[in-house]
């Protein structure tokens, strides 16, 4: 038992190297049972300003990690919604419209919420098969072939 948790760690140590050997090896059920139990709890390391697509990879990452991917498109995105209800209510709260009196408001409520919609954003383009990095750029060509104009704005309310 000793041995092989001291195998199974030091073929680890080499997984990114024996990648295609990694899975071979799946066909030891034993030995990948042990592994994955062990691989489970690792966490993907994300860089310091990773790029959109290296986002969404790391949301694809942990939600398998974390069987947050047996979710269908219908679930994600109510998830979605009650979360950009939640960032509404933090940039309420922020502005101080119709303000909740609460005993102690979170300094970092509205980056949160912030954070929490992208997550879900990600997540919902992951179900779908859409590559967010693609569809800006797709989106942002179009946008750039338009012709825009200014809106005027009424100061006479």
């Amino acid at each position: 038992s000793l041995f092989t948790i001291h195998y199974s760690l030091f073929t680890f140590h080499f997984s990114l190297f024996t990648f295609h050997f990694s899975l071979f090896t799946f066909h030891f059920s034993l030995f990948t049972i042990h592994f994955s139990l062990f691989t489970f709890h690792l966490m993907p390391e994300l860089s310091e300003k990773p790029t959109l697509s290296e986002l969404q990879l790391y949301i694809k990452t942990i939600g398998e990690q974390r069987g947050w991917n047996k979710n269908n498109v219908l679930e994600i995105f109510l998830l979605f919604s009650e979360e950009v209800g939640e960032l509404a209510k933090a940039i309420r709260n922020r502005q101080g419209l119709y303000a909740e009196n609460v005993k102690k408001i979170n300094p970092h409520e509205l980056e949160l919420e912030f954070a929490d919609v992208l997550n879900y954003l990600l997540d919902l383009a992951n179900c779908t098969g859409i590559d967010l990095e693609t569809a800006f750029r797709l989106k942002d060509k179009i946008n750039n072939s338009r012709h825009w104009t200014e809106k005027q704005h009424n100061d006479n309310k």
